[in-house]
């Protein structure tokens, strides 16, 4: 594994828009004094971003979060967040192409408790079943 100091990054986050709604996203501030540039946008199924860490000494570099993207659950089940198109670029300006990996969640409705993709008579029993009386 090759491990460089990150100044920027962009990927495609594709997802499904029938059970996912994108929300934000946030990048992770760095040590130096000057703000990053974050630009993220949503269209139906595809969540962009990129982020830049300005000038010299503000690389981000070993095993750190990057960035925070929320979503809000709106279908039940399974859905795979494919990674397209990432691109890295180091502190000297070489572009890097990382392997990625796809990533499968299973996606539930907040109060859907039993995960039957409903939210009924089941999950409220659930409930009186765990409160104390």
């Amino acid at each position: 594994m090759t491990t460089v100091d990150l100044t920027a990054f962009q990927f495609t986050l594709n997802y499904d828009a029938e059970k996912l709604s994108f929300i934000s996203c946030s990048a992770v501030g760095t040590t130096c004094d000057n703000p990053f540039k974050c630009v993220c946008s949503a269209v139906y199924g595809k969540a962009e971003a990129t982020i830049a860490y300005p000038g010299p000494g503000c690389a981000v570099n070993g095993d750190s979060q990057l960035l925070t993207l929320a979503f809000e659950v709106i279908g039940s089940g399974s859905d795979t967040l494919t990674i397209t198109d990432p691109l890295i670029s180091d502190k000297d300006g070489n572009l890097i192409t990382p392997d990625v990996e796809s990533l499968t969640l299973s996606l539930y409705a907040m109060y859907d408790l039993n995960g039957d993709g409903v939210i009924d008579y089941e999950d409220l029993e659930l409930i009186k079943q765990n409160m104390d009386t």
